[in-house]
């Protein structure tokens, strides 16, 4: 849970900025921010890596797309920074 957290290195985090406030800090975004502000927009997800903190964010605009996007996670084969899934 983002409560239990006590560092901001070598994490997988699941859920975006709307829900999860270490989400909303890897972003740099407020928390809870919500909707195309967020950076996905509807029917959306997004996988991102940042190396700065060796941790990777996954998260949709809703439930069923952040479902999504750790299923393409777990398939593996990813490269780059940024990866949207649609």
């Amino acid at each position: 849970y983002d409560a239990d957290v006590s560092g901001m290195d070598d994490m997988i985090v699941v859920g975006g900025p709307a829900v999860n406030k270490v989400a909303a800090a890897l972003l740099g975004l407020s928390y809870p921010t919500y909707g195309a502000a967020s950076g996905v927009g509807a029917d959306e997800a997004v996988i991102r890596y940042f190396a700065d903190s060796n941790s990777v964010v996954v998260y949709g605009y809703e439930g069923k797309d952040t479902a999504a996007a750790v299923s393409k996670l777990n398939a593996g084969g990813l490269s780059g920074e940024v990866v949207n899934v649609q």
